[in-house]
């Protein structure tokens, strides 16, 4: 897959084990998105970049935290989707646009983000490849940093490993797994999250 990290220090550069899934992971209810498969599953209703989506699970302490959304749906080959993590105080968002290959900060994480890198795989990344591909995001609470792993669809062997380096941006103390969704049907599955040591 391809890493991208928000800071100076990679949260891979130390050797990790996955334990039993901290968390059985669902989405919480809200408007303009149906919850499916027992809570793992969201689906927009309406088309808008109005609202954003958390889980019920909030991420705390020091410890590291892995989930993986899985994209079901993306309405166009270009349909914008936001992956990552919200401030549970603060109410931003950080969110990786896999069609893009973007990362977005959102001062609102009901509202349409500002763009901070760009293209860093000359604007292709998932484009017209979203469905079935996999966005991975690793949380260094610890360090407050944030790692993306992409895996395409139907891709056996992971991409080089690409680094973002973003001195300003520090994960707070709380956050939970968020996705803003755009077109009606787009959908994504979560994992259950499993803290990594």
């Amino acid at each position: 897959g391809l890493w991208w990290s928000l800071s100076m220090e990679s949260p891979l550069d130390s050797p990790r084990t996955p334990r039993t899934p901290r968390l059985e992971t669902k989405w919480e209810e809200t408007e303009d998105y149906l919850v499916a498969d027992g809570g793992k599953t969201i689906v927009k209703e309406e088309f808008g970049y109005e609202q954003g989506a958390v889980t019920e699970q909030v991420c705390e302490g020091e410890a590291t935290f892995m989930w993986t959304f899985t994209i079901n749906k993306a309405f166009y080959d270009d349909s914008h989707s936001f992956m990552g993590v919200a401030d549970m105080l603060d109410e931003m968002a950080w969110g990786f646009s896999p069609c893009t290959g973007s990362l977005y900060w959102h001062a609102d994480k009901d509202r349409w983000g500002k763009e901070c890198k760009t293209r860093i795989m000359g604007g292709k990344a998932l484009y017209g490849k979203q469905e079935g591909s996999k966005v991975t995001v690793i949380c260094d609470m610890a360090n407050h940093t944030l790692a993306f792993q992409i895996h395409e669809a139907g891709k056996e062997e992971p991409e080089d490993i690409v680094e973002l380096e973003q001195n300003d941006c520090e994960l707070p103390a709380r956050i939970k797994p968020w996705v803003m969704l755009g077109h009606k049907g787009d959908s994504v599955t979560i994992s259950d999250i499993t803290e990594l040591c």
